[in-house]
């Protein structure tokens, strides 16, 4: 293989690409042999109570659509020349993979056959979008002496993939992962908007009324009073402190709102 020549050159970039080009066209494979073939005949046919023959038409809709639309953008690519422009064909691979992870998400609000079809319908323009888009990064990423053992590769990779993380593809344990992470997503959001509420509702010392901050001054000069003075003989004390009052009311004074600016009175006589 070329790519082995590079790699003791240490031709990273050229590495990289190997990889990029394996990897992303393997998880492709790897999505519609599970998901497409499997996880969609789950969905009609268990979930929406469609017969077999009526699944298989709608997936070979699918097919026919997705083949069309790979077509049709193809030749596009070729007319507005994006088939020679890499940045341009990785982008539309990056949309393509966006697109695709929406709607796996949402697959499985999917209630009606209706929905089905119309889901089927989005699903093959992705991928007929995807099929020339990917396919043709080949020539930008791939050798022409490495391409059939790369092409070998994603197969091996794919069906790796397939086997290691077999599951049983029903759209019911799909649907219960989204509702978890719709869950956490929840919470998330109704934890930040709750501290953001508290933030914006927190009293600043200049929303306190004056009556209020000349009370606040009245309690907080009985801090500096040492506890001696007030008893019930401390009528000739110089702040005259009412009697009977009693040491809780400084140890209680409104300690939440300690840091806003008061003016420290020295008397407490009318």
């Amino acid at each position: 293989m070329e790519v082995g020549r590079y790699i003791q050159a240490r031709n990273w970039p050229v590495v990289a690409g190997y990889l990029l080009f394996t990897g992303m066209m393997a998880v492709g494979y790897f999505y519609n042999v599970t998901f497409i073939q499997l996880g969609l005949k789950d969905l009609g046919e268990r979930v929406l109570g469609l017969p077999p023959g009526v699944v298989a038409q709608q997936m070979a809709v699918l097919a026919l659509l997705t083949c069309l639309v790979a077509l049709v953008f193809g030749y596009d690519m070729q007319r507005w020349g994006w088939n020679s422009q890499f940045l341009r064909k990785l982008q539309m691979a990056l949309a393509v993979v966006m697109v695709q992870t929406i709607l796996t998400a949402i697959v499985p609000l999917v209630g009606s056959p209706a929905g089905f079809l119309i889901w089927i319908a989005f699903c093959s323009l992705a991928l007929g979008v995807g099929v020339p888009a990917t396919f043709s990064l080949t020539t930008d990423l791939i050798l022409v002496r490495d391409r059939e053992y790369v092409a070998a590769a994603i197969t091996a990779v794919a069906y790796f993939l397939a086997a290691v993380f077999s599951s049983p593809w029903q759209i019911g344990a799909l649907r219960a992962r989204i509702k978890r992470l719709h869950k956490v997503s929840h919470s998330f959001a109704i934890n930040g908007k709750k501290r953001k509420f508290d933030s914006e509702t927190t009293p600043s010392c200049d929303t306190i009324p004056p009556e209020l901050l000349t009370h606040i001054s009245l309690i907080t000069s009985l801090r500096a009073i040492p506890l001696r003075e007030l008893t019930l003989g401390s009528a000739r004390s110089r702040t005259n402190v009412p009697v009977g009052v009693n040491s809780a009311i400084v140890d209680s004074s409104l300690l939440t709102i300690s840091r806003c600016p008061v003016t420290v009175l020295t008397s407490m006589s009318p």
